[in-house]
């Protein structure tokens, strides 16, 4: 975390968002590994016939693949989002402007070395849970989509 924290000083994105969203969205060395797997149990024949059909490898992953890899792609992004969502030490170290803190240090603000203000931090944790629930509960199709379809045989 030092060298990136001294990157993101140079580059002047510190008391910013921006080393929060970035790197996340640029480097997921878990998506990799998750996307390629789902790709693997794709059945090579509709490769084959795609490309019996004169397809190229760009039409073949844009009407092929990117279609079948949906669910994977909404479990990476709802993954990505919890992961984000949740993060208490990234903001903890590139925020400090207090009006830029993300909702798990402010929920942190709650709590004091000699107190703890039970009713703020039961509030803001249903707060910081509602998101997650209403995005889960929009994905909730494309999750039963991907287990209905890996049960099919060609």
């Amino acid at each position: 975390m030092i060298p990136l924290y001294v990157v993101f000083s140079k580059i002047g994105w510190i008391d910013t968002h921006l080393p929060l969203i970035v790197p996340q969205i640029m480097v997921n060395a878990y998506g990799v590994f998750l996307i390629r797997q789902f790709m693997m149990t794709v059945p090579d024949s509709y490769i084959e016939a795609a490309k019996l059909d004169g397809a190229g490898y760009l039409l073949i992953y844009s009407k092929i693949m990117l279609p079948l890899c949906k669910p994977a792609l909404v479990t990476l992004g709802m993954f990505t989002f919890v992961g984000n969502w949740n993060n208490f030490v990234g903001p903890l170290i590139y925020l400090n402007t207090e009006e830029l803190f993300t909702l798990p240090l402010i929920i942190n603000s709650f709590r004091s070395a000699y107190a703890v203000d039970w009713g703020l931090l039961m509030a803001g944790s249903t707060v910081a849970v509602l998101p997650l629930l209403v995005i889960y509960l929009f994905a909730q199709r494309s999750f039963i989509e991907g287990i209905a379809a890996t049960g099919l045989k060609g």
